[in-house]
């Protein structure tokens, strides 16, 4: 059986039968809605509830191909990913990776270069920073710190929808992998976000 081949059939069947069904399902109820004098909860439910499916599959299409793209050691593959990111942002991006970080096995090594990159995403989407830092420290346990310098957040933001799906996803990431997340913000000084995951390889 052909791993990949099988990765690439499944992001098919995502993007286009079940993308294409929540596309289909929108748009209905969107011609409903237009089509009505007042607002009708259950279909802006639908709407909403299609919305968040639709962001999930996104997310799963996006781990199936940056599976398949994961090559090398997980510390070039972070450092790729900076890159990546310095070239759509005018923040400059500084890490300090632990050096072990190479000897994880590739599930770890998977989870902790997508939360990396989950909160990199954040920071250079809605900080407005100049900074960016980057910590990866491998101890009894796997700390993760990405701290910038931009606009901040206020507390009670982050209980509102409008924070968007970046936040809930790394949320739901961390919970995947049994670990901690803690976002920390002082208006103007920047946001920090720290992620502690169990060290799967200290266990006997």
């Amino acid at each position: 059986m052909n791993s990949k081949a099988d990765s690439l059939n499944l992001t098919e069947v995502l993007h286009h039968d079940i993308g294409g069904g929540l596309t289909s399902i929108r748009m209905i109820a969107d011609t409903a809605l237009s089509q009505q004098n007042t607002t009708n909860k259950q279909l802006l439910r639908i709407l909403e509830q299609c919305g968040n499916l639709q962001s999930i599959i996104n997310d799963l299409i996006e781990n199936i191909e940056t599976s398949n793209k994961l090559n090398g050691s997980l510390i070039d593959n972070i450092v790729s990913t900076i890159k990546q990111s310095e070239l759509i942002s005018s923040a400059s991006i500084n890490a300090n990776l632990d050096p072990t970080l190479n000897k994880l096995n590739l599930n770890q090594s998977y989870s902790i270069y997508r939360l990396v990159q989950e909160a990199l995403n954040n920071s250079v989407k809605h900080s407005l920073s100049q900074t960016i830092e980057i910590e990866v420290i491998i101890r009894e346990h796997i700390l993760i710190r990405v701290i910038d310098d931009g606009i901040g957040m206020v507390v009670s933001d982050r209980k509102k929808k409008t924070i968007g799906n970046g936040l809930r996803l790394l949320k739901q990431r961390v919970n995947a992998n049994n670990g901690q997340l803690d976002i920390k913000s002082n208006i103007p000084t920047g946001t920090v976000v720290e992620i502690i995951l169990p060290n799967m390889q200290m266990k006997s």
